[in-house]
C-alpha cells in the first residue's frame, strides 16, 4: 500500500516537485488534489517494495541514494542497484540504506531536498 514519507519534527512530505524527478520536502497535501490530478496525492505516495526498492506512486521510478549526507533522486529502477535498496527499521521507524536514514527535510525551509544521511542521534 502506498504511503507518505513524513518527518514527524517538521511535518513535512517527501514530494516529487511538480511531478517531475526531483524530491523535495514539502508541506503535505491532503486535500484539493496536486500536480498528479484533482483528486491525486501520487506525487506525495511510495512504497517498500518486496525487492527493497522504495517506489514513487507518481511513476514507479525508485529512490535513489548517492551516499552519505546526499540529495536522492528518482530514477528509472535497475535490478540490484545497491544505490536503490532500501530497508525498514521497525523499531525506528526509519527506511535506511546501509548506514545511512532517509530524512524528509528539516526546520530549514519547506522545499529543501530529501537526504540519505547517518542519524546524529541514533
Amino acid at each position: 500500500a502506498p504511503l507518505f514519507l513524513t518527518n514527524k519534527g517538521s511535518g513535512l512530505c517527501a514530494n516529487v516537485d511538480n511531478c517531475a524527478s526531483d524530491l523535495i520536502a514539502y508541506p503535505c497535501v491532503t486535500s484539493g488534489g496536486t500536480c498528479a490530478g484533482p483528486t491525486s496525492y501520487a506525487n506525495e505516495e511510495f512504497s517498500l517494495d518486496s525487492d527493497g526498492t522504495l517506489r514513487s506512486s507518481l511513476n514507479s521510478y525508485c529512490v535513489t541514494g548517492f551516499g552519505s549526507n546526499r540529495a536522492v533522486y528518482l530514477q528509472r529502477c535497475v535490478v540490484g542497484d545497491q544505490s536503490q535498496q532500501w530497508t525498514y527499521d521497525t523499531t525506528a521507524h526509519t527506511l535506511k540504506q546501509g548506514d545511512n536514514c532517509l530524512s524528509v527535510g528539516g526546520k530549514i525551509a519547506p522545499t529543501v531536498n530529501v537526504w540519505g544521511r547517518p542519524l546524529s542521534d541514533g
